[in-house]
């Protein structure tokens, strides 16, 4: 069968048999026959040469495979042979993955993972992270899998760009590193405006009022739309009630003494979703 053999995983393997021989001169059958070690597909297995392609090994040590050769002179007579095959593992580098890109808002905490990082020979891997670019943060663990720090406050309009890097490593000299982009965006705090309907009033039968909402304000200065609807007492048609300022005709008293108390709601939004209310009374 040979002499044992050492290849490396993935090796087209030969088994020569031709020096077998016969003292009779009898013409040999020959049979190859794998009795140890992982599976392989052995081509020729009836011929003097045969031939397999190595295993691939998922460990760094190295696996024997024992294989039989017998031979036959078509007398009855026959004897066998062994070889070893002694198959070496390439250590292959590991594939590291940082992530996809993230886009968040300042103050959040972000989380990055390297979870897609794999091994071809399934060997156990270490992780090592460390910012690469941006304004630096506090970073959590940097020895797992998964990184956690909480993003910087952004002092501009402009978006902060963060990279960082993982570098990822099999314990057997084999290593590759990836990066991910964090991008940081201002987190903008929409407040409510405040809604002024101004002071309460006292006012003559007939007369026309005019309520005025020009106190209320925004203090992210945006822009904001009015709102006045009567909400009790005798009802009363209100001018331009989408305006700051609106008006109406005081209604009519049935006689002298009597009195009716008129209540009117302002309503100030600012677009993005944010509104106050006040209230005023007309007596």
């Amino acid at each position: 069968a040979g002499d044992d053999i050492t290849v490396v995983e993935g090796e087209k393997v030969t088994l020569d048999g031709t020096n077998s021989h016969d003292n009779d001169n009898d013409e040999l059958s020959f049979f190859w026959a794998q009795i140890s070690g992982s599976t392989v597909t052995v081509q020729g297995v009836k011929t003097s040469i045969a031939s397999f392609i190595a295993p691939e090994l998922y460990h760094n040590a190295p696996e024997n495979l024992i294989f039989k050769l017998e031979v036959h002179d078509g007398q009855g007579k026959s004897h066998s042979d062994t070889i070893n095959v002694i198959v070496k593992n390439i250590n292959n580098n590991p594939i590291a993955e940082a992530g996809e890109e993230q886009e968040v808002f300042e103050g959040e905490t972000v989380s990055l993972s390297a979870g897609g990082s794999f091994d071809k020979d399934k060997d156990t891997l270490n992780f090592k992270w460390l910012q690469a670019k941006g304004t630096p943060v506090v970073l959590g663990q940097t020895n797992k899998e998964q990184l956690v720090f909480v993003a910087p406050n952004v002092t501009s309009d402009n978006p902060a760009e963060l990279i960082f890097q993982v570098l990822v490593d099999d314990g057997y000299g084999g290593s590759s590193k990836d990066s991910v982009k964090v991008i940081v965006n201002n987190k903008i705090i929409n407040n409510d405006p405040s809604a002024n309907a101004g002071f309460d009033q006292v006012v003559d039968e007939e007369e026309t009022v005019f309520l005025d909402g020009n106190l209320s304000y925004d203090p992210d200065n945006d822009s904001v739309s009015y709102k006045w609807v009567q909400i009790n007492g005798t009802s009363v048609s209100l001018v331009d009630q989408n305006k700051a300022i609106t008006s109406f005709i005081a209604p009519t008293v049935a006689k002298n003494g009597d009195t009716h108390t008129l209540d009117f709601q302002l309503e100030v939004q600012d677009g993005k979703g944010g509104a106050g209310i006040d209230l005023i009374r007309v007596t």
